[in-house]
This record gives C-alpha cells, sequence and structure tokens, in this order.
C-alpha cells in the first residue's frame, strides 16, 4: 500500500510543465522568473530569450549557477508603452 501511494506522488510530482510552487506571505507575484518560465509566459524560443539578452532588451540575474529576470523586466517587455509613458 504505502509502494503505491509513494508510486502515485513521485509520478504526480514529476508531471511535465508542473512545477512545484511556494507562497510566500505578502507577494502578490512572483517576483523572479526561470528561463522556461519566460518562454512559457512568452510564448517564444530560449534562443530569442538569448538574442533579447545579447542586445541589451532583457537583463538576465545570475544567482549562483542558475539565471533568472524579474517581473518588471518581463512587463516591460509585455507593455512597452508603458515604459515610454514614464
Amino acid at each position: 500500500m504505502l509502494r503505491i501511494l509513494v508510486r502515485e506522488e513521485v509520478n504526480r510530482l514529476s508531471k511535465p510543465g508542473q512545477s512545484p510552487t511556494f507562497q510566500t506571505p505578502g507577494l502578490t507575484y512572483k517576483p523572479l522568473f526561470k528561463i522556461t518560465e519566460v518562454c512559457e509566459l512568452l510564448h517564444i524560443t530560449k534562443p530569442t530569450i538569448y538574442e533579447w539578452i545579447r542586445y541589451g532588451k532583457l537583463k538576465p540575474y545570475k544567482i549562483q549557477s542558475r539565471v533568472y529576470f524579474l517581473w518588471q523586466d518581463i512587463q516591460l517587455l509585455l507593455n512597452p508603452t508603458d515604459q515610454r509613458n514614464e
């Protein structure tokens, strides 16, 4: 019975596209995004992200060996008119 429960839990957690979400009290949005999350959010490929980094359109933030992007930078890509009005 225990093996069945463990197997079901492992299968549930290992489904592609599902990552564990962690709730932080006081935050209404996720402040940092991984490159795969940005790709899914903007419906683009990783080479496009790398090109945007090279041309300065998107700034990467490296934490240890991982690369993250700020939510504010992603918002500027989604709403470029907000940047001009400020």
